[in-house]
């Protein structure tokens, strides 16, 4: 096991090295062709220095591709092509370079021998990398497609009713949001979600999802953990889905799995997920992400500085900035094992305007530290999840004016609660997946709330 760790920490290194022959074996094909230039011969002296830093930074970049490649995350066929023409581009390096010393020659034409070598390697090397970019990037990643057809729209569905759950709404979701990680080129932990049947085939760990059970789904594990942890998904800062985006496709593993792809109107989904999908189509009037940072641009707020964004991120808050004018920012407290981190909530009050969201779940975050939390007057979304809060700590909210969503799930609060968060007129969904609320609308169908819970379905939602 230690092995095979060491052996993909090695092989990471591949995407840095490969750039070094690539800019030393292009810096030597424009030395030697500018070189038949009378006036310019001179610079060819240079060639043979950059033709062996090319050839040695190939043959590291062949080493440390191969061992990259053993973890098995990539489409087999583009792989070994991609595979052998940097394998050949190493060894017509090598060749170049021996020209370039006179160690060897053909025929005695030395210059025009280099020349077709040098010729050769461009064009390995620009091979080599679009097979290299359409195993990182996919098939067609350069092509004239892209100056010649039309960019592929997003399909227009006129009528959701008649929307196929899983070719009009699921499989949209996860390409645009999975889709570049897990394809038939690069299957990263050997996943690919190119089609339903590999989706259902699973990665090197096994099945990711298991139908009728979303919480039992690896897929669904993922993104419901916290974006600090080391297996949240999608990884490297891309875009996590939405929560409505986690709840329709919690649903579909829930109910619509087996069987033929069913029309929205034959699929019958709770209303709330109807809701989700409606406005995930377009068709709905549900407040998206997108629309709460447009409006965030209108909100009051002081500037942050630097040193106060720098002294935060020392106590390991994870910051990401929303907006610049006004400062906006959307703040994480990562939870540690055996360690309780809810005492830092104190250290927010320099930018408690200037909190958006903000994310304190899994921290033993108590029903006196929400008394601090209620005075960012600027929040907008809250998660308490996997926190000892209770009802009494609720009440201490009540001046969050600009509260949207809170999650509270799996903490400690009863529906007596009901009754204060439906005072807070600017909330409109709440989360309790793993407490005694049931999903339902306090106050009756017009009330501005919405409570989600697991006790109708299978489904619990982050926000």
């Amino acid at each position: 096991m230690v092995l095979l760790s060491v052996q993909l920490f090695l092989g990471r290194f591949h995407p840095l090295i490969v750039h070094l022959p690539v800019g030393f074996l292009l810096l030597a094909v424009i030395l030697q062709l500018t070189g038949c230039i009378p006036r310019y011969r001179s610079i060819r002296s240079a060639v043979p220095l950059s033709l062996l830093t090319g050839c040695a930074s190939a043959i590291m970049a062949c080493i440390t591709g191969y061992l990259l490649s053993l973890d098995g995350d990539y489409n087999p066929e583009t792989l070994s092509v991609h595979m052998w023409l940097g394998i050949f581009t190493a060894i017509v390096s090598f060749i170049a370079w021996l020209i370039s010393i006179h160690t060897i020659s053909f025929k005695a034409m030395h210059l025009k021998s280099l020349n077709v070598f040098a010729l050769a390697m461009l064009v390995l090397i620009t091979a080599a990398g679009h097979y290299g970019g359409t195993l990182t990037h996919g098939s067609g990643y350069i092509s004239t497609d892209i100056v010649f057809e039309k960019p592929k729209e997003k399909k227009q569905i006129t009528n959701a009713e008649e929307a196929l759950v899983f070719e009009d709404i699921v499989y949209p979701i996860l390409q645009n949001k999975c889709g570049n990680c897990h394809n038939n080129n690069k299957k990263k932990g050997r996943l690919s979600m190119e089609t339903l049947a590999s989706l259902k085939k699973g990665g090197k760990h096994g099945a990711v999802i298991t139908e009728g059970k979303p919480l039992e789904s690896e897929l669904i594990k993922r993104v419901l953990l916290d974006p600090a942890d080391e297996k949240f998904m999608p990884t490297d800062g891309k875009p996590p889905l939405t929560g409505e985006e986690t709840a329709i496709i919690q649903w579909w593993i829930e109910s619509q799995m087996s069987g033929e792809d069913k029309k929205l109107a034959l699929a019958s989904p709770p209303s709330n997920i109807k809701e989700y999908i409606l406005h995930y189509l377009g068709a709905g009037t549900a407040a998206s992400s997108s629309t709460t940072e447009n409006a965030a641009t209108s909100i009051s707020a002081p500037p942050v500085t630097d040193d106060v964004l720098a002294q935060l991120n020392n106590e390991g808050f994870v910051i990401k900035q929303i907006s610049y004018d006004p400062d906006l920012l959307d703040i994480t407290l990562p939870s540690t094992e055996g360690i309780s981190n809810a005492d830092k909530i104190k250290l927010l009050e320099p930018v408690k305007s200037n909190i958006l969201w903000l994310n304190v779940s899994g921290n033993k975050v108590t029903d006196d530290q929400l008394a601090i939390i209620n005075t960012f007057s600027n929040l907008q979304r809250l998660r308490l999840d996997k926190t000892p809060v209770t009802d009494a700590g609720i009440r201490r909210l009540a001046d969050l004016s600009s509260l949207e969503s809170i999650n509270l799930c799996y903490t400690k609060i009863t529906e007596a609660c009901l009754a204060d968060l439906s005072n807070m007129k600017s909330l409109q969904s709440v989360y309790t997946w793993g407490t005694p609320v049931k999903e339902t609308k306090p106050g009756g169908e017009k009330s501005h709330l919405k409570i989600v819970s697991g006790e109708s379905s299978n489904i619990a939602i982050k926000p």
